[in-house]
């Protein structure tokens, strides 16, 4: 990962008034050292820990390096993110609090084409095995598969929804899965979908979470498999605007009135 979210909030943030207040430092000392935590953290083996490599945590020497910030005034403030439960400790390891609830997995795009990688091969071990299957054993497979899917589809979300949220890696509220899934429609074209989610997540470094976004690319690249939102337009008018490209589009409009 080579970035991570950083929010609006965090600028009137009570908890880093408080500890400048008490530290008797400036607001933008402590700004800037929570933000150099955030980014070690970031980059850390493990996200949200502070480790150098696997297993072997940052020193204080090593946080201080990176922050230029020693002796005293790191110690003071290090403990001062721990009193206010921004970090806490495992053995010698300092670990950002809530990370996992402000920096989401799924901005993570190498873990989740790993799990997509992992997945395709083990559909290709599946369909060189059936190879050698008999015509009966293959067909009493194929019926124990079809079982199993349903059970899924009647236990958890409807297919297009649980097709979305693994490519996307998370769940969006009901309302939204109902928009999502009739704009989906009973057939989803993985692969433009996973497409369109690069496009947006990874290219374009959009939130994971703008569902609306995600699927005007995927309907693009449904209808146009070569379509990129980088791409003029074509004559016979296949491009759909996107949300971003209209309000985009509006903005200029306005600056030219």
């Amino acid at each position: 990962m080579q970035w991570l979210r950083l929010y609006h909030e965090l600028l009137y943030d009570r908890k880093i008034v408080k500890i400048a207040r008490t530290e008797q430092q400036p607001k933008s000392t402590v700004l800037g050292a929570w933000i150099g935590i955030l980014i070690l953290a970031s980059e850390s083996p493990e996200r949200g820990h502070l480790l150098l490599t696997e297993g072997v945590p940052l020193d204080k020497d090593e946080i201080g390096d990176a922050l230029d910030l020693h002796g005293s005034d790191l110690e003071y403030l290090l403990n001062a993110f721990i009193n206010c439960r921004m970090l806490h400790t495992d053995g010698n390891c300092l670990i950002v609090t809530n990370w996992d609830k402000r920096q989401f997995k799924s901005d993570d795009s190498g873990e989740r084409v790993k799990r997509y990688r992992a997945k395709q091969r083990n559909v290709s071990v599946t369909l060189h095995s059936n190879d050698h299957v008999t015509a009966p054993e293959a067909e009493a497979e194929a019926d124990t598969e079809t079982d199993t899917d349903k059970d899924k589809d009647e236990e958890g979300a409807p297919a297009p929804i649980a097709i979305y949220c693994d490519t996307v890696g998370q769940w969006p509220s009901p309302t939204n899965q109902e928009i999502i899934a009739d704009r989906l429609g009973q057939t989803v074209d993985k692969a433009a979908l996973e497409k369109a989610f690069n496009i947006w997540v990874v290219d374009r470094q959009y939130a994971a979470t703008n569902y609306s976004g995600i699927l005007d690319y995927y309907e693009n690249i449904k209808a146009n498999a070569k379509w990129h939102p980088d791409t003029k337009p074509s004559a016979n008018g296949s491009h759909k605007e996107t949300g971003t490209e209209r309000a985009a589009r509006l903005m200029k409009e306005l600056a030219n009135e």
